[in-house]
């Protein structure tokens, strides 16, 4: 199944981003889950105001999991978290 992950900064927490940024991305490259897309997600006025994994799981529980070890979690930069199963329905790319 693919789900997705979109976690939403903690207010003040820019500071901590810029510390744990490579163990995040590193924690994201470990393979405990397959990770299809991951990056940024920014509003209106381009700030950068959390982030969405995209990855292939057994259940929602897994990504659930994984979820709890990442580094931005596991040191507040994210002040919310949701986790939901995705179908994707349309791909129009080439």
């Amino acid at each position: 199944m693919l789900a997705i992950r979109r976690s939403l900064s903690a207010p003040g927490s820019a500071e901590a981003r810029a510390r744990y940024l490579e163990d995040h991305k590193a924690y994201l490259r470990l393979g405990k889950v397959k990770v299809l897309q991951s990056g940024p997600i920014f509003n209106e006025e381009g700030d950068q105001v959390g982030g969405v994994v995209i990855a292939e799981v057994t259940d929602l529980a897994e990504m659930r999991e994984f979820s709890l070890d990442d580094p931005f979690v596991v040191h507040g930069i994210y002040g919310s978290t949701e986790i939901f199963e995705w179908r994707a329905a349309i791909d129009n790319r080439p």
